[in-house]
């Protein structure tokens, strides 16, 4: 039972983290649809008795909107914004058919509201402008049918839509606010987590999930990758002779050369220690060795602050057809051991691709 009443709220749509939002409307709107199927078979009776015919057939008519409503509801999620007017419909034309055709004035000045809340909670402010604007042209519309109707009443209506319709423009201006800045956390705390604090660039888990996600596209649309993984020469040397802190300032700078040198569209982030990685998507591997020796050029260059100079060992490779990612990661390590081991700063990867 809690399966399938789970079902019914969400319409049997799964949603995704970024939907959390929608999936709440889709919650409460289902919520409205359910306590309507309960309410309107005994309203259709009480109708029947206080108004007669006509409202009843009315009130019957609305029950297939709110059955359309439901039925378009659970077929897509697109058809959110077509379910919640579709139900709108139904009390809106019984609240103005009721203008017409009964002389309750208390009910006539009360039952728009109803329409205009739901459309400002579902739908935002523009739509629920329109819905007031809708409810005023009802209104003009009835004071010219029967001008016997008490236009104190009205006037009170008015100003109670008008009150409600600025209330709930608030509120939706200020959710909005809050959603923006609840976004703007987000980022920056997610930012955090793939982000080295001392280097400033990618840390290790971001580098990973950066890997699968080009893995991913390799295998979908055969868009190549290369990858990079660069050690720091006789880095242990530095902290040895200055000190941590100065080894810290020369991870830092060696972060800001490589950065420097690579393209809007590369990825460079620290993989532990003082070894690094670049990931180059969309990169062949002949155009992989030419930014990978622009860069072991300019770290040779550099005059680091404390150090003099320092330079990088590289290893590089492109991913090849059907591989694994762990595989693809034991290749460009071994061409960096190759590196180091026949002398450093240098830049290894296979002979040919």
């Amino acid at each position: 039972m809690k399966i399938s009443l789970a079902n019914i709220i969400t319409s049997g749509h799964t949603f995704e983290a970024s939907e959390a939002l929608l999936r709440n409307r889709f919650k409460y709107l289902n919520y409205i649809l359910l306590a309507s199927f309960a309410f309107q078979p005994p309203a259709l009776f009480a109708i029947y008795w206080a108004e007669g015919l006509g409202l009843t057939l009315l009130e019957f008519a609305s029950f297939w909107l709110v059955v359309a409503s439901f039925i378009l509801l659970r077929k897509s999620k697109s058809n959110y914004a077509l379910s919640v007017w579709l139900y709108v419909a139904s009390p809106f034309a019984i609240s103005y058919a009721s203008l017409f055709l009964t002389d309750n004035d208390a009910s006539r000045t009360v039952l728009p509201l109803f329409s205009i809340i739901v459309i400002f909670f579902f739908l935002g402010k523009k739509a629920g402008w329109m819905m007031t604007l809708l409810a005023y042209a009802a209104i003009v519309a009835t004071l010219s049918y029967d001008s016997g109707l008490d236009v104190r009443s009205w006037i009170g209506s008015s100003l109670l839509i008008i009150i409600v319709s600025f209330i709930f423009t608030f509120y939706d201006d200020m959710h909005a606010a809050n959603a923006r800045e609840l976004e703007r956390i987000n980022a920056k705390l997610e930012s955090l987590t793939v982000t080295d604090k001392l280097t400033q660039v990618t840390n290790r888990l971001g580098l990973e999930q950066i890997l699968a996600q080009q893995m991913q596209r390799y295998g979908r649309d055969g868009r190549a990758f290369s990858l990079m993984m660069i050690d720091i020469d006789y880095f242990k040397a530095v902290n040895d002779t200055y000190g941590h802190l100065v080894g810290d300032d020369v991870l830092i700078e060696i972060a800001s050369i490589l950065r420097a040198t690579l393209r809007a569209t590369d990825y460079v982030g620290r993989w532990g220690g003082e070894e690094f990685m670049v990931v180059l998507p969309d990169t062949p591997h002949h155009e992989a060795l030419l930014i990978a020796e622009k860069m072991r050029a300019a770290v040779e260059a550099f005059p680091f602050r404390h150090v003099g100079h320092k330079t990088i060992s590289v290893g590089v490779d492109t991913v090849a057809p059907n591989e694994r990612i762990d595989t693809l990661l034991k290749r460009v390590d071994d061409y960096l051991y190759e590196a180091k081991k026949s002398g450093r700063n240098r830049v290894c990867s296979a002979i040919e691709k």
